[in-house]
């Protein structure tokens, strides 16, 4: 069977932080959002959780206005026509994407969609304002939770059976697709190394 991976164990982690957080801040609004958020944003690698963060953070926000924007706007549909609610909600998804891509972070598209779904489909029991600002809250809060765990440098065993190279355009190979003798000298010493 497949070990469990350092990503499942931080993820985890991230998601009981949510968690204590939640209680900590008395029960105050809805931990779905902010483990939800942890779960998407947890990387294999720091590097990668950083870019991630910050675009969740691009589309959550836009995802709160655009949702904002289409409930005040979806208020003045009467409730027998809630599939036409349902239908400008759709198309809200669009913009709500698009400016992610005007703003050049495209890895944000998809948790400004999630976002304005949060905002729109999820009934709350205050003022929508209030719940926009709670639901992005309770994302970043997911999104923050996730990077800094995954910045923490958990112990792991290091395996030594394994040794992985790459080569990028050809660099170890000649043009018969052997390796060259710079190629198998500099391998030979990473090996020993």
């Amino acid at each position: 069977m497949p070990k469990i991976g350092m990503r499942m164990i931080k993820t985890s982690i991230a998601v009981a932080i949510c968690l204590l957080i939640y209680l900590l801040r008395g029960k105050q609004g809805v931990p779905v959002f902010s483990t939800i958020a942890a779960m998407i944003c947890m990387q294999p690698y720091v590097e990668n959780s950083k870019t991630v963060a910050f675009n969740r953070i691009i589309g959550t926000l836009t995802g709160a206005v655009m949702g904002l924007v289409v409930v005040y706007l979806t208020q003045w549909i009467p409730p027998k026509y809630e599939f036409l609610q349902y239908l400008v909600i759709s198309a809200a998804v669009i913009p709500a994407m698009y400016i992610t891509v005007l703003l050049k972070k495209t890895g944000a598209s998809a948790m400004a969609g999630v976002v304005l779904l949060g905002v729109t489909l999820s009934t709350g029991n205050y003022p929508p304002v209030v719940d926009a600002f709670n639901r992005s809250f309770e994302t970043i809060v997911g999104i923050l939770v996730s990077l800094g765990v995954n910045v923490i440098h958990l112990p792991r065993q290091k395996r030594e059976e394994f040794f992985f190279v790459t080569g990028f355009d050809g660099a170890l190979y000649d043009e018969k697709r052997r390796l060259t003798p710079y190629s198998v000298f500099e391998l030979n010493q990473l090996l020993n190394d």
